[in-house]
């Protein structure tokens, strides 16, 4: 029988982000007794030599750097974890002026010391593959067991609720929709409510 791997997943925030691309794929492993999982910002010694992998979650730092260092003489496998491009941010990324010359040569170097790297999408996927030849597609997911369902509140029976989750970078994504939001606002005129929620 095969022994199940010590995976620990670093994340560096609690946003949407950590959820679905750390916290929920975590949780998965474990929940289905795939892996032990342990997630943390800030590891233990104890957490770092437990682990066989470590899988950094948007978790890119000076401390990243001496993990590496200190653990892959040890047989520790690393894997990062992206669901942007950070090399071409669009300008209205919430962080947008942190990408500096300095900052991308740190992650450029960072890809290359990693042993793989996971995307969201097949674009990313060919943009990382010059800095990483070990470029994986894991595409974000939605795991119903995660969200119970909340009774449908009576005024709202017969409405079309469309809700958007996003910060003020997902701008852009919005005007894709835009189209398809006044086709069904026309069709369903007063009987739709859009609601948004985020930072």
């Amino acid at each position: 029988m095969l022994k199940m791997l010590n995976i620990l997943f670093l994340y560096s925030d609690t946003e949407a982000s950590s959820f679905y691309r750390c916290f929920l794929p975590a949780y998965t492993l474990q929940r289905l007794n795939l892996a032990n999982v342990i997630y943390s910002n800030n590891p233990t010694q104890e957490d770092l030599e437990w682990a066989n992998v470590i899988v950094f979650c948007r978790y890119l730092n000076i401390k990243s750097f001496e993990l590496i260092k200190q653990l892959q003489p040890k047989g520790k496998k690393f894997v990062f974890d992206l669901e942007d491009d950070l090399f071409n941010p669009p300008p209205t990324t919430v962080s947008y002026f942190n990408y500096t010359t300095k900052v991308k040569d740190r992650i450029r170097r960072f890809l290359d010391l990693v042993n793989a790297i996971t995307v969201t999408t097949l674009y990313l996927a060919n943009e990382y593959k010059q800095y990483n030849s070990n470029v994986c597609v894991l595409p974000n997911c939605y795991d119903p067991l995660h969200h119970i369902p909340h009774e449908i509140h009576k005024s709202n029976k017969d409405k079309i609720v469309i809700c958007w989750q996003g910060s003020r970078s997902h701008h852009e994504d919005l005007k894709i929709l835009l189209p398809s939001l006044a086709s069904i606002m026309h069709q369903y005129k007063d009987r739709v409510i859009f609601k948004t929620f985020g930072y």
